[in-house]
């Protein structure tokens, strides 16, 4: 996520009841109205008892992941190594608990969930071709997507 000074972070779960946080220590230049790809990836185990998450972006016009240009913007190491909590829950693009916690300001055009680094694609919504108004959309790997709290589908 982007927060209101521009500083990108990404949130996990090792168990699925509370979250570990890596936060860039820079903000990160975007600028409303301007279009910008964010790339989060993460180390589990850096082999050095830690683990290590790169934060990219791209400023490239194509809505397809697999074509983009990433620039390193930061890398954030921290002690301890650490797991991801696999589970059923939903997968939230725009805010938490179904859009109505920490709801993003903005246009998610698409998104993209790895199986690891450079791993297999497990959901990946991508927004264009979906008719304007509709409620729920299928991606290519036959995940579900439902607009709430609020969002929409334009």
């Amino acid at each position: 996520r982007v927060n209101t000074t521009g500083i990108i972070d990404f949130q996990w779960s090792t168990a699925g009841t509370s979250f570990l946080t890596a936060a860039m220590s820079t903000a990160s230049g975007f600028v409303d109205g301007h279009g910008q790809w964010v790339r989060a990836t993460m180390d589990v185990d850096n082999g050095a008892s830690g683990r290590t998450i790169k934060f990219y972006h791209s400023d490239d016009s194509t809505d397809n992941p697999d074509f983009v240009t990433w620039t390193l913007m930061e890398t954030v190491t921290q002690s301890g190594t650490t797991s991801i909590f696999a589970n059923t829950a939903s997968l939230e693009i725009s805010g938490d608990a179904l859009g109505t916690l920490s709801p993003f300001a903005g246009r998610a055009h698409s998104a993209e969930l790895r199986n690891g680094i450079g791993g297999t694609v497990v959901a990946s919504p991508r927004v264009r071709g979906v008719t304007r108004g509709a409620s729920s959309f299928t991606d290519a790997q036959g995940n579900t997507w439902t607009a709430a709290g609020g969002v929409t589908i334009e």
